[in-house]
């Protein structure tokens, strides 16, 4: 995907954009406008549901490749189970959330 959060391309390694929700949403904004308008609220439905609340409030600087491969491993066991229907996502939903994050 190249429309992954790329902190070094969009500079989003400066003190006021140090968490990665202020970065995701830094993200969102340079992205707009340059993708498809269903893709950009796919991309911002995934990090608002799934990513920013287990990375929002973290800086950058303080998640590790470690961090993300649990993250990874945890929605992989639970198949992304939605707290407020049960439902699981589907292969592909699982497989984009692992890749827009993993960056």
């Amino acid at each position: 995907m190249e429309n992954n959060i790329n902190i070094e391309e969009t500079k989003l390694n400066n003190a006021e954009d140090s968490t990665f929700l202020a970065a995701s949403k830094k993200w969102l904004d340079h992205i707009k406008g340059s993708v498809a308008t269903t893709s950009f609220q796919r991309y911002e439905s995934l990090l608002d549901i799934y990513i920013n609340k287990s990375f929002g409030e973290l800086a950058i600087k303080d998640i590790s490749a470690a961090d993300v491969d649990k993250y990874i491993e945890e929605i992989n066991k639970t198949r992304g189970k939605n707290a407020k229907d049960g439902k699981s996502l589907k292969p592909s939903t699982l497989k984009f959330v692992r890749n827009l994050i993993k960056n």
